[in-house]
């Protein structure tokens, strides 16, 4: 999430990732509460793949159990490591190429979709659909938006 947040248009990010390879500087919390990453409620199985795994794959933010077990974990930072990864870093410059960024980036899902139908008479009927905007929109340079609404 962080690598794309630094890559929206505008934010003039440079992103270095640096990873703990040191696994003793890893502590976890598996008894804390769900919201801040524990894993106690979760089933035997899945709490030892999720202590297992090196990787946190692909998901939907926010309520994913090993995101939530990896993201609220404390690291203690290799100094000489971090540094290391640092100054690679700082060797290359970053490309802030605007427009190619912007054609990346693409509006979210619609919010708290919305579908009402009311009877008018014998022969009429009514469907209303309505929606919220996606969280991003506004975000995004964008002169218009057009939605497509199926109706099965």
């Amino acid at each position: 999430p962080y690598k794309t947040l630094a890559s929206l248009p505008g934010m003039d990010l440079h992103y270095i990732s640096w990873r703990n390879t040191k696994e003793e500087n890893t502590i976890t919390h598996p008894d804390r509460t769900w919201e801040q990453g524990g894993i106690a409620h979760l089933e035997k199985e899945e709490q030892e793949r999720i202590l297992a795994s090196k990787d946190v794959p692909r998901h939907l933010c926010c309520r994913n159990p090993e995101w939530l077990f990896r993201i609220y974990q404390d690291t203690l930072v290799d100094i000489p490591s971090f540094l290391e990864i640092l100054k690679e870093g700082m060797k290359t410059k970053p490309s802030f190429k605007k427009s190619k960024l912007a054609s990346t980036v693409h509006p979210g899902r619609v919010r708290e979709p919305q579908c009402q139908t009311s009877v008018q008479t014998t022969n009429e009927a009514k469907l209303t659909v309505s929606w919220q905007i996606p969280w991003n929109l506004k975000y995004l340079k964008v002169r218009e938006v057009k939605y497509e609404v199926w109706i099965q």
